[in-house]
C-alpha cells in the first residue's frame, strides 16, 4: 500500500502529521462536557388544559375525548395517554422514534386550533409542551436552624430572600423550588357579631381591601413640550393601614376594616412539613434547563453554596445530594477503568515481545487512537459520559490489535535479513488486507445498533457508544498503517532484540504445544467436532438458565420510603408515621449521611395524606452494604396500619432509562370502562401479583375516591332569605380556608392579605351549617337555613390510554430478574377471568423490552450478515468467508456461559455485547486462513503441514490481540466505581465470548479448512477433465501474486 510505504519513506512528515492530531485531540478534550449520559430526547409532547368547576367526569367527556379524536387523527400518534382530574385534562401524545418533535409540536398546535370550537368556553387554551427529563432536579439543599428563634417562618425567608436568587443567578439553572417551613400573611378574621350589626359581608370586605389597593395607569398629560405618565397609587404598607380602610359607609360615618374584624400578622396554614436529619428544615430544589451541561451547573451551584454559608447566620445549609457527584465518581470508575486496562494490556504486550522498545511502540497506538477520537467528538458534539468513556473503555483492548498484527509481521521479515525500511514495508504491506478486513469486519457490527429504530435507549443512548467505538477503531487502524511501520523501520536494534525473543523461552514451549495439539487434532477431526458441539450446546442450553432485564441497575447510594395514607388524612397525622420511620431508619441504617423527610404538598404534587423519607448513603467505598441490601433490610420494618409503604433504591439519575418512566417495573393496565368494576377486578390483579415470589409492594396506582361533603343549596328557600349560590359559596370559603383579598408589599417582598372568619381553622362538617351568611340588607342567615349536607365520594382521577379507561396495578421486584418474574405474572394472569369489556395488559416496560430484544436480536443477525459480506469482499470468494464464521457461533456460546456463570442478567447492555463479538472474534480466523493459504499456495507446502505451519505462525498475534482485548475490558468486567454496572454486562460478555471462542477457534478453524479443502480436493481428484493442469484450484479467491499471499488484493 502506498500509504504505508510513505509513512515509511517520510519518518518525520508522519510524525508531524500525529503530533497535529495529537494537539487537537489534547484540545477537544478539555473542550468536552462531562455528563452521565448523551442528551435524550423522548418522542412525547404534553397538552394541559384547564376546566375550572369540572370534576373528572365532565373533564373526560367535554376536554379529553375531543383532544384524543383531534390530535390522534390529525398527527399521526403513536399512542395516547390521558389523565382527566378535576378542572384539568392532560394528554400526553407519543410519537415513533426519529419524529421531529418540532414539526410534529406545529401539527398539533393546528389541528387543536381547528378543535378549539368544541371544546367548552370556560376551558382554557391548550398548552403544548414536550417531555423533557432536565424537568427533574438536580442539587438538593437543606435549611436547617441551629438557633431557636429561628422557626419555620424565618427558614423559609431566609431560602427566599438570601439563598433563592443566589442560584437563580447560576448559568443553566431553570427553576428554585422550595418547599417546606411556612409563609407570613395578613389575617383579617371578621367578627360575626359587628359585620352583621354593621351589615357587612365578608364579599364586601374583600372588596374594598382590593379595591383601596391597587397600581393602575391613568394615561398621559402633556406639561410644556413633554408628554408624562399619570400614575394611581394607592398601596398598602402597614397592618395600620389595612385596619383603617373604609368598607362601607352607614348613615354618614365610614366603617372600616377595624370596626368589623381583627387585623393580624400570622402564618399560612402548612401544607408540608420538611425534617433534615431529625430536625425541622427547608428543603430547595434546583432544575437544570434543557440543553444546559449538569456537571457545570452543580459547579456553579455548589460555588454559590459556598458563598452563601457565612452570610447565613444560626443556619445550616447542607447538600442533601448532587446528581453531578454521581457523575463525577462515575467518570472517574471509567477513566480508572481505561488506565488500568491500558496498562494491562501493555503488560501483555510486555510479556509476549520482552522488548521495551517493541511494546513503546504499539502502545503509541493507543493513546494516538484515543486522543483522536476526542476531536472527532467534539465537532460531533458529544459529551464525556457513561456511553462514550464506556465506550472507549470497551475498546481499550482493540484499539492495539492492528498494530500488534503490523509489528510483529515486521520482526518476521527483519529475522529474514531484511532491512528496517525494507522489513516495514513489506511487512505492513503483507498484513494490511487482513487487518483492514479484521477492523471492518469489528465496525460493520455497530451499523445495526446505529440504524436501530424502536426505543429510546436503542437509538440515542447507543448511538453514542457505537459512533465512538467506530471512531476510535478508525483511528487505530490508520495509527497501525502508519505510525507504527514508521517507527518499526527507524528504531535503532529493534529487530535483533525481537529476533533473540522470538521462539525462546515459554514462547517456544507454547508455540510447540500447539503445533501438537493441531496435528492431534487434524488425524482426529471427529473428536474436535464433538468437543466443539459440547461447548456449542452448553452455551446455547445456559440462555434458558440467564436472568433478564431491560438494563442493569446501578448502585447510586440513596433509597426512599414513600408513605400513602387514606385520602384525607391529616398533615400531622402524616408527620407522626414519617417520624416514626425516621427512627427506624436512624437506628438501622448506620450507612446513612443524610436523611430528609417530607409530608404533605409539594412543588411536585401530592397531598396531606402522602410523603417521603430520602436516605443519603455514604460513599460506596465505605459501606459494606449495597443500596438494594439495605433496601431489603428496611423494607419488613416500615409498616403502618390503613397505609401503603414502598421502600425503593432510587433510580436518581438513571431514572429516565427506565421505558415506563414508573417508579416500578411491573405494569399491569386493566382496560375498561366501568371504573367501580375495573377497581375491583384491579384488586384481584394485586392480590395475584403479591402470591408470586419475589414481587412486592403490589399496589393499585388509581387512587382511591376522593371523600367529601356536598353542600346542596334549596334554591327557594335561599331566594326567600334574599342569598344567592355566589354568596352562599363566597361565605362558605371564607370561613372553612379563608379567601385572598389582596397582596401587602414591604421591603420587597409580597404578602397575602386573607380575609377569614375567626372559627375557620377548626370546623367540623356539622359546624359548617352554623356559618353565618350576611345578606346586602344585614340581614345574619346561617347555612343551615338554606341548604343541608350530604356525604360522598368522587373520583380523583381518569386514566386513558389509546382511548380506553385504564386502571393500573404496579409492582416491585426483589430477589428475582425482571424476565422471570414477568414469565411468572403471564403465566397468572393469562389464567385470571375477566369480566366481559374489560381486558389486560403489561405496561410500557415490558412492551419495549421485549421490542428491543426483537430488533436486537435482529440486529445481531444483520451484524452476521454484514461481516460476511465485508469479507467476501475482501477475498473475492464465498468459501473462505464462510469458514471464517464458524468462529462467531463458538463466541456467542461462550458470551452465553460468561453471563450464567458470573450471575450476569441478558439486557440491552450483554446483548449489544453479543453483537459485538460477531465482529470481533472473525479476526482471529481471518488471521488463521489468511496464513494457512498462504502457507498453502505461496509456499507449496501439504494440506495439513500448511494448516500446522500458517496457524503457528499466527498463534502469537492470536493471543496477543486477544489477551490485550481481554484484560483491556478486565477492570469494567469487574465493576469497580460507581457507576460500572451499566458497563458490566457488556465487557463480560465479550470477555467470555473471546476467550471461549479463541480456544476453539485456534483448533476448530484449521481443522475445518483441512477437512473442506481435503474434500474439495478428492472431487477435483475424481474429475480432473474439469480442472485445467495450468491454473491451480483456489480456495479463498484469487490467485497467487507473486511475492504476496495468495488472497486477493483488498
Amino acid at each position: 500500500m502506498n500509504l504505508i510505504r510513505t509513512a515509511v519513506t517520510r519518518p518525520i512528515g508522519t510524525l508531524m502529521a500525529f503530533a497535529i492530531v495529537i494537539l487537537l485531540g489534547i484540545t477537544s478534550l478539555l473542550g468536552l462536557p462531562l455528563d452521565l449520559l448523551p442528551e435524550l430526547q423522548f418522542p412525547r409532547l404534553t397538552i394541559v388544559t384547564g376546566y375550572p368547576g369540572a370534576g373528572p367526569e365532565e373533564v373526560e367527556n367535554l376536554v379529553t375525548r375531543v383532544l384524543e379524536e383531534t390530535v390522534g387523527t390529525a398527527v399521526g400518534a403513536k399512542d395516547l395517554i390521558s389523565t382527566s382530574s378535576e378542572g384539568t385534562s392532560r394528554v400526553t401524545v407519543t410519537f415513533p422514534f426519529g419524529t421531529n418533535l418540532d414539526l410534529a409540536a406545529a401539527d398539533v398546535r393546528v389541528a387543536i386550533e381547528r378543535a378549539r370550537r368544541r371544546l367548552p368556553q370556560s376551558a382554557s387554551n391548550p398548552i403544548v409542551f414536550k417531555f423533557d427529563p432536565a424537568q427533574s432536579p438536580i442539587v438538593w439543599l437543606g435549611l436547617v436552624s441551629r438557633l431557636p428563634e429561628i422557626g419555620p417562618l424565618q427558614l423559609r425567608q431566609i431560602a427566599e430572600d438570601q439563598l433563592q436568587f443566589r442560584l437563580e443567578r447560576v448559568p443553566g439553572v431553570a427553576a428554585v423550588t422550595i418547599s417546606g417551613g411556612s409563609r407570613r400573611q395578613v389575617l383579617v378574621e371578621m367578627d360575626p357579631v359587628r359585620a352583621q350589626a354593621l351589615a357587612v359581608s365578608e364579599r364586601d370586605l374583600r372588596a374594598a381591601l382590593a379595591g383601596a389597593n391597587l397600581v393602575e395607569p391613568g394615561g398621559q398629560v402633556i406639561e410644556g413640550t413633554r408628554r408624562l405618565g399619570l400614575r394611581v397609587l394607592s398601596q398598602y404598607q402597614t397592618l395600620a393601614q389595612i385596619a383603617r380602610t373604609v368598607v362601607t359607609v352607614r348613615d354618614g360615618v365610614p366603617v372600616y376594616v377595624a370596626d368589623v374584624a381583627r387585623v393580624s400578622e400570622g402564618e399560612e396554614e402548612r401544607t408540608s412539613v420538611v425534617r433534615i436529619n431529625g430536625q425541622p428544615g427547608v428543603l430547595v430544589q434546583v432544575q437544570r434547563q434543557s440543553g444546559a451541561n449538569t456537571v457545570a451547573v452543580s459547579n456553579g451551584i455548589l460555588r454559590e453554596v459556598r458563598e452563601a454559608r457565612p452570610s447565613l447566620r444560626g443556619v445550616d445549609l447542607v447538600v442533601l445530594n448532587d446528581t453531578a457527584r454521581f457523575i463525577r465518581r462515575a467518570l472517574a470508575s471509567v477513566r480508572q477503568a481505561i488506565l488500568i486496562g491500558g496498562g494491562l494490556a501493555v503488560g501483555v504486550l510486555l510479556f509476549f515481545l520482552r522488548d521495551v522498545r517493541s511494546v513503546l511502540i504499539i502502545g503509541t497506538a493507543l493513546p494516538t487512537s484515543v486522543i483522536a477520537t476526542f476531536v472527532l467528538m467534539l465537532f460531533s458534539g458529544y459529551s464525556l459520559n457513561l456511553m462514550t468513556l464506556g465506550a472507549l473503555a470497551m475498546g481499550i483492548g482493540m484499539l492495539v490489535d492492528a498494530s500488534i498484527v503490523v509489528l510483529e509481521n515486521i520482526f518476521r521479515h527483519r529475522e529474514m535479513g531484511k532491512s528496517g525500511p525494507e522489513a516495514a514495508t513489506a511487512g505492513g504491506q503483507e498484513v494490511a488486507s487482513p487487518i483492514l478486513a479484521s477492523t471492518l469486519t469489528t465496525v460493520v457490527v455497530f451499523l445495526p445498533v446505529i440504524f436501530l429504530r424502536g426505543s429510546v435507549i436503542t437509538t440515542q443512548l447507543f448511538f453514542q457508544f457505537s459512533v465512538v467505538v467506530v471512531f476510535a477503531l478508525l483511528c487505530s487502524l490508520v495509527v497501525a498503517l502508519t505510525l507504527i511501520p514508521s517507527l518499526g523501520a527507524h528504531l535503532p536494534g529493534l529487530s535483533s532484540r525481537a529476533q533473540r525473543t522470538v521462539g525462546a523461552g515459554r514462547h517456544g514451549a507454547m508455540l510447540a504445544t500447539y503445533r501438537q495439539t493441531l496435528t492431534w487434532a487434524l488425524r482426529h477431526r471427529r473428536a474436535v467436532y464433538a468437543a466443539s458441539a459440547v461447548v456449542f450446546l452448553l452455551g446455547m442450553a445456559s440462555v434458558y438458565l440467564i436472568g433478564r432485564e431491560t438494563l442493569p441497575q446501578a448502585d447510586e447510594g440513596e433509597l426512599f420510603v414513600s408513605l400513602v395514607m387514606p385520602i384525607g388524612t391529616r398533615l400531622e397525622v402524616t408527620e407522626q408515621v414519617l417520624a416514626g420511620f425516621e427512627e427506624v431508619v436512624r437506628e438501622t441504617v448506620p450507612e446513612a449521611a443524610y436523611v430528609s423527610v417530607t409530608a404533605g404538598t409539594t412543588a411536585f404534587g401530592g397531598g396531606s395524606h402522602g410523603g417521603f423519607v430520602r436516605v443519603m448513603l455514604a460513599d460506596r467505598a465505605s459501606r459494606s452494604r449495597s443500596t438494594e441490601a439495605i433496601v431489603a433490610d428496611l423494607r419488613p420494618r416500615l409498616r403502618v396500619p390503613g397505609g401503603r409503604v414502598f421502600v425503593r433504591a432510587s433510580a436518581g439519575a438513571l431514572g429516565i432509562l427506565r421505558f415506563g418512566g414508573g417508579a416500578d417495573p411491573i405494569e399491569v393496565e386493566i382496560r375498561g370502562f366501568d371504573l367501580r368494576r375495573g377497581m375491583g377486578l384491579a384488586q384481584q390483579v394485586r392480590d395475584l401479583l403479591e402470591s408470586i415470589p419475589g414481587v412486592i409492594d403490589a399496589t393499585v396506582a388509581r387512587e382511591e375516591a376522593l371523600p367529601e361533603v356536598v353542600v346542596r343549596i334549596d334554591a327557594e328557600r335561599a331566594a326567600a332569605f334574599g342569598v344567592s349560590p355566589a354568596q352562599v359559596a363566597s361565605a362558605l370559603r371564607t370561613a372553612v380556608e379563608g379567601d385572598v383579598a389582596t397582596t401587602l408589599r414591604s421591603a420587597g417582598r409580597e404578602t397575602d392579605i386573607v380575609v377569614s372568619q375567626e372559627s375557620g381553622q377548626t370546623l367540623t362538617p356539622t359546624q359548617v351549617l352554623s356559618i353565618p351568611i350576611i345578606t346586602p340588607s344585614g340581614r345574619r342567615v346561617l347555612l343551615g337555613q338554606v341548604a343541608e349536607l350530604a356525604r360522598g365520594e368522587s373520583p380523583t382521577q381518569i386514566v386513558r390510554r389509546s382511548r380506553q379507561r385504564i386502571i393500573t396495578v404496579t409492582a416491585g421486584i426483589s430477589g428475582r430478574d425482571f424476565g422471570s418474574v414477568m414469565a411468572d405474572v403471564r403465566a397468572r394472569l393469562a389464567r385470571l377471568p375477566l369480566p366481559e369489556g374489560f381486558s389486560i395488559a403489561l405496561g410500557q416496560e415490558y412492551e419495549e423490552q421485549q421490542r428491543a430484544y426483537r430488533q436486537l436480536s435482529l440486529g445481531f443477525l444483520v451484524a452476521v450478515l454484514l461481516v460476511f459480506a465485508v469479507m467476501a469482499v475482501q477475498f473475492e470468494a464465498l468459501l473462505a468467508p464462510l469458514l471464517i464464521m464458524g468462529s462467531v457461533p463458538f463466541a456467542l456460546s461462550g458470551g452465553l456461559l460468561t453471563l450464567f456463570l458470573t450471575g450476569t442478567t441478558l439486557n440491552i447492555q450483554s446483548l449489544i455485547g453479543l453483537i459485538v463479538l460477531a465482529g470481533v472474534i472473525v479476526n482471529n480466523a481471518i488471521l488463521l486462513i489468511d496464513f494457512i493459504i498462504t502457507r498453502q499456495r505461496r509456499d507449496g507446502l501439504p494440506l495439513e503441514a500448511a494448516a500446522v505451519d500458517g496457524a503457528a505462525a499466527r498463534l502469537r498475534p492470536v493471543l496477543m490481540t486477544t489477551v490485550t482485548t481481554v484484560m483491556g475490558l478486565m477492570p469494567t468486567a469487574i465493576g469497580i466505581g460507581e457507576g460500572a454496572e451499566l458497563q458490566v454486562p457488556l465487557a463480560r460478555a465479550v470477555i467470555g465470548g473471546l476467550l471461549i471462542g479463541t480456544m476453539v477457534t485456534l483448533v476448530f478453524i484449521p481443522t475445518l479448512y483441512v477437512t473442506v479443502e481435503g474434500y474439495r480436493a478428492r472431487r477435483r481428484a475424481s474429475r480432473p477433465e474439469e480442472i485445467p493442469a495450468s491454473r491451480p484450484a483456489i480456495v479463498a479467491g484469487g490467485e497467487n501474486g507473486g511475492n504476496g499471499p495468495s488472497r486477493p488484493r483488498a
